[in-house]
């Protein structure tokens, strides 16, 4: 049915179509008036211009921004902006449409006819038919001098602010700061008070009248009070209607009427406040409250710097005791000059004033060896390297002398720049010291290694000593029947007149003396000597041990220097010494040559001097000589010397040996009086 009815229903076709036609052109209509409602409604100002620079069309914010009516605009054109814009700025606008055919957020100064300024960020663009042919451009235009103003006040805020880091008081922060926020704000009456003592307190006053000029206990009315309590801004727009508002008058006479108060804050308190004031109902504005709050931050900052100061101020003034009275001399270098010296380090130059250093390079305090050495050093430290801080270096005096001195020197800052701080004291005691210390570890460690040869030697005797004994009375018993054997026979064979074995019993009798000799040489060393002393007569002692041993002929014994000098000595010991050095000295010349025998007196000693002219001792031979069982010769054991040396200090005395090879030796025995 329905199909039948479309098929043949063509009036309710068109009937169908005319509604939607009417639906659209009344939507139209609807959409027109929207968008032209939102076109006259927008804040920011809209514009279409031909391609000729006249205008087609624009919204009443544009109109309102510019300053301008519609007639002008509608009569001159594009050139009625043109006009009221700075030549410089409308060629960068023109050029920039030109190269790219539009404008993005140009901020430009516009001139309006009242004689007002306003900044304006304008945007641009070309608009096209609907077969894309350029008709000409449209475009917004903003007003941003609220907020370029802002941005001028904030800058010359900030540059102004700067002036508060050379205060030295507080005193003069508050009275910088009213300078700043008349010149630079606009408003030159107001007052900046302090919290002190649970009170709110004025210390500078700018063009107005407080009642009474009292301070504002923190607990009672007033706007600055409030603004302590709370710690935010306060904004009075009108003064006669806020319960908390304490009469201010300017000029003595005017109430003020509106005011406005920032809270100075550090570390989380309320240290001052900022109070501003105007004679005008509600003349302050959101955009001041932020400026004035940043300005705040600026004077907390100041203040900080202030309290620091005076900190660190206290501090040094401990800190310049302290190096004072401290026994150490030192300095404080900045860069390589001296900033501070203490009277020790004056002391220690041989100066009598500290400030003979002040401003002065520390290198030429310091000897020219090192002076590389100590900047090199000091620059690093400055420059935050990591380096020995204790160090050893020598000083110039003021005398042009040196003396060895030892620092320790640490980063610190002073006055707001790197420096060195350095303790200084003198090595001289210290070396002194050390040298003394060395020298008796030295002694000591002589003495020690002494005293431990002796008693390794002292061990070696005893086991030598112990052994010869042993030795010695074992071959005494045999020794003694073969000298009874020797006897019998020669009493036995005299009448023979058997030459053989005359000759042959003699050698073995001669043999069996050596050999007795070594027996008692083992038994003398074995033990203990004690010495019957007697004052004897040095020269026959000499001539007894002279006829003990048999000279050659070829050797010739000098005793033009003998003497008579005589000492107590146990004779039979002195004898055995002697005719041990006789028989060595004899033994040193196979060739012949000459043995001196001398006598001296030197000071408290008497010494005997027995030389020889024989091949000398090699000189590694010469300190083994004492040693028991050394021997260099092919027959013997080599106890001779030894023996001597025992024999002799046994009685008190000593004896000593110089020898040169191919020149000859002597033995030097020295005797007590």
């Amino acid at each position: 049915m329905r199909l039948g009815v479309v098929d043949s229903g063509v009036p309710e076709a068109q009937s169908r179509a005319d509604e939607i036609e009417s639906l659209i052109e009344r939507g139209t209509k609807k959409l027109e008036r929207r968008y032209k409602e939102l076109f006259n409604s927008v804040r920011d100002g809209l514009f279409q211009i031909d391609l000729k620079g006249n205008f087609i069309i624009f919204n009443p914010a544009f109109t309102e921004i510019l300053g301008l009516d519609t007639k002008e605009l509608l009569e001159g054109g594009i050139q009625v902006l043109q006009d009221r814009i700075p030549n410089k700025e409308i060629t960068a606008v023109l050029a920039e449409v030109m190269d790219t055919g539009e404008l993005r957020d140009k901020l430009v100064l516009f001139r309006r006819p009242d004689g007002s300024e306003r900044w304006i960020v304008a945007s641009l663009g070309t608009f096209r038919d609907k077969i894309g042919r350029a008709r000409g451009y449209e475009g917004i235009i903003r007003d941003a001098t609220e907020r370029v103003t802002y941005e001028k006040r904030l800058e010359a805020l900030h540059r102004h602010a700067h002036e508060l880091v050379f205060v030295s008081s507080l005193q003069e922060i508050a009275d910088t700061t009213l300078k700043i926020t008349g010149g630079v704000l606009g408003f030159p009456r107001g007052d900046f008070s302090i919290i002190e003592d649970g009170m709110v307190r004025p210390i500078s006053i700018k063009g107005i009248n407080i009642d009474n000029n009292k301070d504002l206990p923190v607990d009672g009315l007033g706007v600055t009070v409030r603004a302590f309590r709370t710690r935010e801004p306060q904004l009075v727009r009108d003064t006669r209607k806020d319960r908390d508002y304490l009469p201010a008058y300017i000029n003595g006479e005017t109430t003020s009427l509106s005011e406005l108060v920032v809270p100075v804050i550090i570390d989380g308190e309320v240290e001052a406040v900022i109070n501003l004031e105007s004679e005008e109902v509600d003349a302050f504005t959101p955009q001041d409250i932020r400026l004035l709050d940043t300005f705040a931050d600026h004077v907390a900052s100041a203040i900080s710097r202030l309290k620091k100061m005076k900190k660190l101020r206290e501090s040094e003034a401990k800190f310049r005791t302290l190096l004072e009275e401290s026994m150490d001399a030192v300095t404080v270098i900045v860069g390589t000059r001296i900033v501070y010296a203490n009277r020790q380090m004056a002391e220690l130059h041989g100066l009598k004033d500290p400030s003979n250093f002040i401003g002065r390079e520390a290198m030429e305090f310091v000897a020219p060896e090192d002076r590389d050495m100590i900047r090199e050093r000091a620059l690093s430290r400055q420059r935050g390297e990591d380096i020995d801080r204790r160090y050893e270096f020598r000083i110039l005096r003021h005398d042009g002398s040196t003396l060895d001195v030892e620092t320790f020197v640490s980063l610190i800052e002073y006055e707001g720049q790197p420096a060195s701080l350095s303790f200084v004291r003198s090595m001289a005691e210290r070396k002194r010291m050390e040298k003394e210390l060395r020298e008796h570890t030295e002694r000591l460690e002589y003495l020690v290694e002494k005293r431990t040869s002796e008693l390794q030697e002292a061990e070696r005797m005893a086991a030598i000593g112990e052994l010869a004994a042993m030795v010695g009375h074992d071959l005494r018993n045999p020794l003694t029947g073969i000298i009874g054997a020797t006897y019998f026979l020669k009493k036995k064979y005299a009448s023979t007149n058997d030459l053989d074995a005359d000759k042959m019993l003699d050698i073995i009798e001669r043999n069996v003396e050596y050999s007795n000799k070594i027996v008692n040489d083992l038994l003398d060393y074995s033990k203990k000597i004690q010495p019957e002393l007697f004052r004897m007569n040095l020269r026959g002692i000499v001539g007894d041990a002279l006829e003990s041993i048999e000279i050659p002929e070829n050797i010739v014994i000098d005793q033009t220097k003998l003497g008579r000098m005589e000492a107590e000595v146990d004779p039979q010991m002195m004898k055995r010494v002697l005719i041990n050095m006789l028989t060595n000295a004899v033994d040193t010349m196979p060739s012949g040559g000459r043995i001196r025998i001398e006598c001296r007196e030197e000071g408290a000693k008497k010494t005997m001097l027995i030389s020889d002219t024989g091949k000398g001792i090699p000189e590694n031979v010469l300190e083994l000589i004492w040693t028991p069982l050394f021997t260099t010769k092919a027959k013997g054991m080599g106890f001779g010397l030894s023996i001597c040396k025992k024999l002799v200090e046994c009685q008190g005395g000593s004896i000593s040996v110089e020898s040169t090879e191919g020149k000859g030796t002597t033995f030097t025995i020295s005797l007590p009086r």
